[in-house]
């Protein structure tokens, strides 16, 4: 009965010091939810990572496409609804 109760205390130690030593598992970071912009040529919405930033005379905009980004560009045909 002895063999029993140290046994048990052994086994209970072991998962005690297993747990406490092994790392604790990795969750990845939350990253908060894209924001959608709006291209000011075609007035789609994209998902700002995945938009082509450019600034231009200090204002931030976001286009769908180099082809956007062109026709926003000084000279560009820049069609506005």
């Amino acid at each position: 009965m002895r063999a029993v109760v140290v046994l048990f205390w052994g086994l209970f130690v072991t998962m005690a010091l297993r747990s406490l030593l092994s790392p604790a598992p990795r969750t990845p970071a939350r990253r908060p939810p894209d924001e959608l912009v709006k291209d000011p040529v075609c007035q789609a919405y994209i998902v700002r990572s995945r938009a082509l930033a450019r600034i231009e005379n200090g204002v931030l905009r976001h286009f769908c496409s180099p082809e956007c980004a062109r026709q926003f560009a000084p000279g560009g045909s820049q069609s506005r609804g």
